[in-house]
Parts: structure tokens; C-alpha cells; sequence
């Protein structure tokens, strides 16, 4: 199994997909596999065990549903529905004037965390604006002090398209995204996914302490550090703008 550290910079459109993997695959160590780092759990998805398919939603109140992802379990997990557990979905825009929503659903108790606030974007030759998904920088803790819901956007598709050719990306294509889930009352285990190509959680982690926040993102043990890892992400191209 891989390591899990993953360096990556937001700041450089059209990176290629190749070099992207290229540098997620040297910036890691090859002794991790699932990893405890005091109370924090984290799990590495890079080789595609875990197939994250989507839940379509065609607006007649029967969603065809993919794999349910639960990040306090390994990529080997079944995706079977469950509580605390998330749907990788799409709603369909069945009108000349409604996106396609490529959106993260928690079920029964699983929550993501939004941006603060609106953003403008261009949709399909429109100025858009809405609130997607929020993406957490490096040291970055997710935590209370988030907005949190059960669903959250992170592409828009153009009208009657079920894929995301000329649609509009509401976050990169490669984004730690904060997620919760509810343990009791006003009690959560808090997580991250890292989501690649707005499609592959390719890394997830949780705090098993409840209402203790997890950092974004957590080194691996030895000789393999934040700056190492900085430095073969410089070597790969990919600088921060």
C-alpha cells in the first residue's frame, strides 16, 4: 500500500491528470496502508479499491442509488446503505435552464461542510452564483466552525447531460472536503475526503474523539514530512500561483 501524504496547490488550472498522479504517488510513503496517528484514522483509496458509483436522480422521487462511502471504514468496504455513511449523486437538469447537480449526500447523520458564503461562477454562458462544497487548505482543521448540511455541490452540468462536458466546476479537481457524522447529541467524529476529478475519493480520514477537530492533512510517521512532501510537489510542477 501507498503512503498518505498528499501535497497539492489549487492556485494552477489544467493540470494533467498523469502529472498529478505522478506527484501524489512520490510524495508518499510506501508504509502506509490504514494508519493510526494518535485518535486519527486514515484510509488510502489511490488504487481504486473503493468504487465510489453515482446515485442518479432523474427528479421522479426514485433515485437510482450508487455505493454509499463510510469514511471510518477501508476502501475494501461493501457500499452498502447505512447510517453516517455518504451517496456520491447527481440530479438531473431535465429543463433548458437547470444545471445538472453533481452533489456529496449524507445519510442519517453524515454532513459536509460548505464554503462561507456565496461564489460567482459562469454557467452555460451565465453568471451563476451559489454556495459549493468548501475546500480546507493544508493545516487546516475541520471542525464546529464550519457551515454543515447533508448535501453539498461541487459541479454544475449543463441542462439534459449526465457528465461534465462544458459544465462548470464549483471546486478543483482536486479537493480535501470536510465531512461529520453525528454520534449523539451534539456530538460528531469529524473527517476529510480528499476528491479527485470531482469523482474518486482517493484518501479519507477521521478523529474517532468526538467534537475533536482533524487537520488537514496528517503526515505520515518517520522521515517523510509536510516538507518533503512540499518539495516533490515543487519538483512536479505544481507551485502555488
Amino acid at each position: 500500500m501507498k503512503g498518505e501524504e498528499v501535497r497539492h496547490d489549487r492556485g494552477i488550472p489544467n493540470i494533467d491528470p498523469f502529472q498529478r498522479k505522478c506527484a501524489i504517488d512520490r510524495c508518499c510513503d510506501a508504509r502506509f496502508g490504514r494508519r493510526r496517528a494518535g485518535e486519527v484514522v486514515v484510509h488510502d483509496n489511490r488504487d481504486g479499491t473503493f468504487q465510489w458509483t453515482r446515485t442518479v436522480y432523474l427528479g421522479d422521487g426514485n433515485p437510482m442509488y450508487g455505493a454509499y462511502l463510510d469514511i471510518r471504514q477501508s476502501p475494501l468496504q461493501s457500499g452498502d446503505a447505512g447510517s453516517g455513511k455518504l451517496l456520491n449523486w447527481i440530479s438531473y437538469g431535465y429543463t433548458g435552464s437547470s444545471p445538472g447537480l453533481f452533489l456529496l449526500v449524507g445519510e442519517s447523520g453524515a454532513e459536509v461542510a460548505w464554503h462561507d458564503g456565496f461564489k460567482e461562477y459562469t454557467w452555460n454562458g451565465e453568471t451563476v452564483s451559489t454556495i459549493p462544497l468548501r475546500e480546507y487548505e493544508d493545516t487546516e482543521f475541520v471542525a464546529s466552525n464550519s457551515t454543515w448540511d447533508h448535501w453539498g455541490m461541487h459541479f454544475w452540468a449543463l441542462p439534459f447531460s449526465f457528465d461534465f462536458a462544458g459544465g462548470t466546476p464549483l471546486i478543483e479537481p482536486l479537493a480535501y472536503l470536510g465531512v461529520r457524522i453525528k454520534t449523539g447529541v451534539n456530538s460528531y467524529n469529524y473527517g476529510w475526503i480528499l476528491f479527485e476529478d470531482w469523482t474518486n475519493p482517493i484518501m479519507w480520514a477521521y478523529e474517532t474523539t468526538p467534537n475533536t477537530p482533524i487537520q488537514i492533512s496528517v503526515p505520515t510517521p518517520g522521515p517523510f514530512t509536510l516538507a518533503s512532501a512540499a518539495s516533490c510537489v515543487v519538483l512536479a510542477g505544481r507551485r502555488r500561483a
